[in-house]
């Protein structure tokens, strides 16, 4: 495995459901992230508690302007900052609980997403400097860009764009032939009186989708948002590598040298 300069080697542990990071695939994708990545990448192994995950990100020590982290989570729902103050929240919070998807609150914007071990999660965090400008569009390409050019390592060509009928809809989708592959999600902070950027990626990589959207518009409906959101709006990295017989080395002479966005 190749690392970039000044990189430790990526920590990898086992995961029980989904696609864990030291499976075949995972490790594919962890080389490919590795690699298309332009700054450190952290590798996150733990499974803390499902806030704490979520968090961490606002959290992490300052290793440089730029630092790029894959996790995972356990299964529940990421409830939007918006949702999460509904006066039906902690009764659809109780519901959705009692049927194995316990739901904790995001900064960001948009609707609920799932969070499994099978949905992998890639964050670029920004530590910017005081008077630097907030450049969300290059924010936002930087992460799909890097997405993309993974994506394409392992043989898969992704665009970005709206999905119709798929849950959590944004232009800022990385899609596959017209299905969303990933939603991404950003928030804008400070620590100890410096900007703070966080851009996210949810990546499908394996797992049921349709159990994820059934989740998802249980626990919208107890809120009293109705949705109903398309199963073949979405796709997993797992369902698009099997169902084209797409082997396990990557495509090189396929991949883009530029992946604008």
């Amino acid at each position: 495995m190749r690392y970039r300069e000044g990189n430790p080697p990526l920590p990898l542990s086992a995961r029980t459901g989904g696609c864990d990071f030291s499976s075949p695939l995972g490790r594919r994708l962890v080389r490919a992230l590795q690699d298309a990545a332009p700054g450190p990448l952290l590798v996150d192994t733990g499974f803390p508690g499902r806030q704490q995950a979520v968090d961490r990100d606002l959290n992490l020590p300052d290793r440089g302007p730029l630092l790029f982290r894959l996790w995972s989570n356990q299964s529940s729902i990421i409830a939007s900052c918006k949702q999460a103050r509904s006066p039906r929240f902690a009764a659809a919070r109780a519901q959705s609980a009692a049927a194995g998807w316990p739901v904790v609150a995001r900064r960001s914007g948009g609707t609920a997403v799932v969070h499994r071990p099978g949905i992998w999660n890639f964050s670029l965090i920004r530590f910017a400097a005081p008077a630097e400008d907030v450049a969300i569009e290059r924010d936002y390409a930087m992460l799909l860009s890097v997405l993309r050019q993974a994506m394409a390592r392992i043989g898969i060509l992704c665009d970005q764009g709206d999905v119709p009928g798929a849950h959590c809809d944004g232009k800022y989708n990385l899609r596959w032939q017209g299905r969303k592959l990933a939603g991404t999600a950003a928030c804008i902070t400070r620590r100890d009186g410096r900007p703070l950027r966080i851009f996210h990626a949810a990546l499908a990589v394996d797992g049921s989708v349709r159990e994820d959207l059934a989740a998802i518009e249980r626990f919208e409906r107890a809120l009293g948002e109705y949705r109903d959101y398309a199963r073949d709006a979405h796709v997993t990295v797992r369902q698009i590598l099997d169902e084209n017989h797409i082997g396990g080395r990557p495509h090189d002479a396929r991949r883009p040298t530029a992946m604008a966005v």
